[in-house]
């Protein structure tokens, strides 16, 4: 049975990453207008910057809001839920940050990678070990 916290949690990290994609988005749209780029970057680096961290947004989120999803509709434990949505949104935030700032390595961008990549590991662990409970659930009838 699918959870009404784990679902509220869902959507409010979703939500909270659907603003920083925006957010993001109007970035590397301020910064082409500015600059009067429309492709690539134009050897202009906080443009560069702007769009490896938009970029790199969208590289990690969809698959880690899927994985979350996934684990809720296999009824993972709503802390489980809390916590991974939890990780992601503060880990993305901070992965943003830090690659803001520099191109270098920083302490938020590190932490925020790590909090992403634990995130899709867990919640990817999650749902095999769900999924095959469900699966022997089914078995059994």
């Amino acid at each position: 049975m699918v959870n009404g916290f784990g679902m509220a949690v869902i959507a409010i990290s979703g939500g909270l990453l659907g603003l920083i994609y925006v957010y993001l988005s109007l970035r590397v749209s301020r910064l082409r207008i500015m600059h009067q780029i429309g492709i690539g970057h134009g050897g202009v680096h906080e443009l560069e910057q702007a769009i490896r961290t938009h970029g790199n947004f969208m590289e990690y989120v969809p698959l880690a809001l899927i994985l979350l999803i996934a684990a809720q509709l296999l009824s993972a434990h709503p802390w489980l839920i809390l916590v991974g949505s939890a990780a992601l949104v503060v880990g993305r935030i901070l992965h943003a940050v830090g690659l803001t700032r520099t191109g270098g390595r920083t302490q938020a961008r590190t932490i925020g990678i790590v909090l992403t990549y634990g995130v899709i590991a867990l919640m990817a662990l999650t749902c095999i070990a769900y999924g095959i409970l469900r699966l022997q659930l089914y078995m059994r009838v």
